[in-house]
């Protein structure tokens, strides 16, 4: 059997990969072979059929139980969550790792994380993670061997539908998937955009809880937490995606916008520069670049498309967990 211990995902980007993964693995038909922990504050969307499951307390002690409970019915272990089993196993062991700011030490708290992962961790352990400048982070900060780090990375976008979108129309939409989280960047983006000079009329979504902004031609409209099919109607309809992250692991709403027709104007970081090649990189942490390059995209006559620099591998994933059973 393999065990996938999806504990400590409960947010949107984790669960809709947790989502895809089961969808693939039904669609492979060896949904038979698996059985999910799964964090006990995640939510599915509605009638998402679950698999065979037990919800766990995302602390280390009740994950430590539950492997302790399971552990004689196991082969092998895939970690969806970023954290290596609570106990030595002697089973083959996969964690995908795709959460940057564990590997930052910049508070009490992160340097527990980190070394909660080091102390976790087995030489024999396998680790996947979604981008070559992930996999030189996790190496070198970990001091884990290249050789035991794959880069498989997995998405969902089967469920997009392409758009075609007039760049030049007088009204322009802009979206923002993001959240509250402090390396996001909200606060100057919404600083950057209410000072952009335009003669387009133009709005940006942000698909977080706030106060709606109006100044002049300019629109910032608050969506609040939405779910995958109201976020598919907002790509459906906007020009242009706005990431300002300081960092990311991989940046799925950029993908997602891609695949939708938009056009994405993005943080210039490693992780952006890998998975996508686009006329529109600013940097993060500079407002005026920020706010230049939405200039930029408003005015621009260019007719040019972004495009991905990354696949779509979560059948090369699955065949990776099932070789073995």
């Amino acid at each position: 059997m393999i065990l996938v211990d999806t504990i400590y995902i409960h947010s949107y980007g984790g669960r809709i990969l947790l989502e895809y993964l089961i969808e693939s693995i039904t669609e492979r038909k060896f949904l038979k072979k698996f059985m999910f922990f799964f964090d006990e504050r995640l939510e599915f969307e509605e009638n998402f059929v679950l698999p065979r499951h037990v919800k766990v307390k995302p602390n280390h002690f009740s994950r430590k139980k539950a492997y302790q409970n399971l552990k004689a019915n196991v082969d092998t272990i895939f970690c969806l969550a970023n954290v290596p089993p609570p106990i030595k196993l002697d089973k083959k062991v996969y964690i995908y790792f795709h959460n940057l700011l564990l590997l930052k030490k910049t508070s009490f708290n992160s340097l527990l994380r980190y070394y909660y992962l080091r102390f976790f961790n087995n030489s024999d352990y396998i680790w996947i993670v979604q981008t070559e400048y992930l996999k030189n982070m996790l190496s070198k900060r970990l001091k884990i061997r290249h050789i035991d780090i794959l880069k498989i990375p997995f998405f969902k976008t089967n469920d997009i539908k392409t758009s075609k979108k007039d760049f030049n129309d007088k009204n322009l939409n802009f979206i923002c998937v993001t959240s509250n989280l402090k390396h996001k960047n909200v606060n100057n983006l919404i600083k950057a955009f209410m000072n952009v000079k335009s003669k387009k009329n133009i709005k940006l979504f942000i698909t977080m809880y706030g106060s709606n902004l109006t100044k002049g031609g300019i629109e910032i409209i608050f969506t609040g937490i939405i779910n995958r099919i109201k976020l598919m109607d907002l790509y459906s309809k906007a020009h242009f995606l706005i990431f300002p992250s300081t960092h990311e692991s991989l940046g799925l709403p950029i993908i997602e916008a891609i695949k939708s027709g938009s056009k994405v104007i993005v943080s210039k970081i490693p992780t952006f520069k890998e998975i996508c090649k686009t006329e529109y990189f600013f940097n993060p942490h500079n407002n005026n670049e920020m706010k230049a390059s939405i200039e930029k995209a408003c005015s621009d006559k260019n007719e040019s498309m972004p495009h991905l620099l990354i696949d779509d591998k979560v059948n090369d994933l699955i065949n990776k967990l099932v070789e073995n059973v």
